[in-house]
């Protein structure tokens, strides 16, 4: 009964891309709260800024996650464990957390800035993979990229100056912004592409909506939960380094879904 309730839930979404149900979601959500408060206790012990350096100091790793994705998704690549959701999420943060080791390790000894060197490393891991599938990439959809491309931007600009003329700063600052515009592109991407190129919705409860709304009401449905949780952290919580923490895991969380979404539209 067991081995059945596991393979229902957890092991055949894996194996047969069924995406995401409510069971596997909720699991996935504590195992992944369970990981963010190891890594930021982990952040806590070495002493690490958690800032704006530190969010760039991600980003080509996030890449790296979301282009492994992409490459797996369009079948250039062995689909395993390792490979997907939540997998996938484990081997980039581990690979993530050797680059920031080796960063202040050499940081520490030459005195050159830590997220610099950790930068370097995450670029050298994604040019990498880029290199060795570099002949999977079609830009056949070029065109599409680019003008979703325009419509972030287009869009990110015009919320940054509604929230300016509002004075909401607690989400106009660096890392707060960040973390708005990341899942900006996410619910862009994913709309523009399921509405031009067509697909499905693999998390349960934005499948819902779009089902019956139609692909644009993944936007204000992001708008509605994101938002609110930028602000309740932004203003409830006092301690800055988990504060900053908590909006660049939120500003990860988007920009891996969005750009494995962006990235899989020059490979299909």
């Amino acid at each position: 009964m067991k081995i059945n309730f596991i393979d229902k839930y957890f092991l055949s979404p894996i194996r047969v891309e069924q995406g995401y149900n409510f069971v596997n979601t909720i699991t996935y959500a504590v195992v992944a709260l369970a990981l963010l408060y190891t890594i930021f206790i982990i952040l806590r012990k070495f002493k690490v800024k958690i800032d704006f350096k530190f969010l760039l100091s991600t980003l080509p790793f996030i890449l790296f996650g979301s282009t492994l994705r992409a490459f797996i998704d369009s079948g250039y690549m062995i689909r395993n464990f390792w490979t997907v959701s939540p997998g996938i999420y484990l081997l980039t943060t581990f690979i993530f957390l050797l680059g920031l080791v080796f960063g202040l390790m050499i940081g520490h000894k030459t005195k050159y800035p830590w997220y610099s060197i950790t930068n370097l490393i995450g670029i050298i891991v994604l040019v990498n993979l880029i290199a060795i599938n570099i002949t999977k990439i079609s830009f056949e959809n070029i065109g599409l990229f680019l003008g979703i491309v325009f419509t972030i931007v287009s869009l990110a600009v015009a919320f940054y100056f509604v929230f300016t003329k509002l004075k909401w700063t607690w989400i106009t600052d660096k890392i707060g912004y960040a973390a708005f515009t990341a899942h900006l592109l996410d619910a862009t991407a994913t709309s523009m592409i399921l509405f031009f190129v067509g697909g499905w919705e693999k998390h349960p409860l934005p499948r819902f909506f779009i089902e019956r709304f139609g692909a644009f009401s993944f936007i204000p449905l992001k708008m509605v939960v994101i938002i609110p949780a930028i602000y309740v952290i932004s203003t409830e919580i006092e301690d800055k380094q988990l504060r900053n923490f908590l909006l660049i895991s939120i500003a990860v969380l988007g920009l891996a879904e969005g750009m494995r979404n962006l990235i899989s539209l020059l490979i299909i």
